[in-house]
């Protein structure tokens, strides 16, 4: 999943309006940030190692860091304090560290499998990116599309009713942004833009 973990941030948005709402987008893809970081300095791997060649398909990480159960539980409460310490709010603490262990349950409906804990320990996740990356993609774009239904209805019943403009833009961004990457499902974009030419 990659739009749609940062469509999640809309929620704790309608719910507290005054929160840094690029706190919250950082929140809910923390868990990526930290992964893309982690390949850099060769904690964590991926393959094929260039992004050209990657499909959703044929992309295998090892994420015992970033993604597997417990150390993301860990980055979760380590991120929550971290906010807690530097804005003195336990709402805005509570959410994010909530968006990031969010991120990781949105990965094990859609994405990649993960460990419990490290190689050696159960995997869970249900891996459609593997056995069903086009369903994949659809369901991340139908869980933005009711994130976004919902945060505009929920704005209205506060008063805070969003232009056409708005909302048409939020629907793209994380209805269009998830489903964009449906030919990538099973091939790599360089075979993608090799069929355009």
């Amino acid at each position: 999943m990659i739009v749609g973990h940062f469509a999640t941030a809309l929620v704790p948005r309608s719910k507290m309006p005054g929160a840094p709402f690029w706190l919250l987008l950082l929140a809910s893809n923390l868990a990526d940030l930290f992964l893309l970081t982690f390949i850099g300095i060769g904690l964590e791997t991926a393959h094929p190692e260039s992004f050209m060649d990657v499909s959703f398909q044929n992309l295998h990480v090892d994420t015992p860091y970033s993604h597997d159960l417990v150390t993301n539980l860990i980055l979760a409460l380590a991120f929550g304090l971290l906010v807690l310490a530097v804005y003195r709010r336990k709402d805005l603490a509570l959410w994010c560290g909530g968006l990031v262990f969010f991120h990781l349950l949105c990965d094990l409906v859609v994405g990649f499998p993960h460990y419990i804990m490290g190689p050696g320990t159960p995997v869970i996740g249900m891996a459609l990116y593997y056995s069903a990356p086009h369903f994949a993609i659809i369901l991340e774009a139908i869980m933005g599309g009711l994130i976004v239904f919902w945060f505009v209805r929920r704005e209205k019943g506060q008063g805070r009713t969003l232009s056409r403009g708005q909302i048409l833009a939020l629907y793209v961004i994380f209805v269009g942004g998830a489903l964009v990457w449906l030919p990538n499902a099973s091939q790599s974009l360089n075979d993608v833009i090799g069929a355009m030419h």
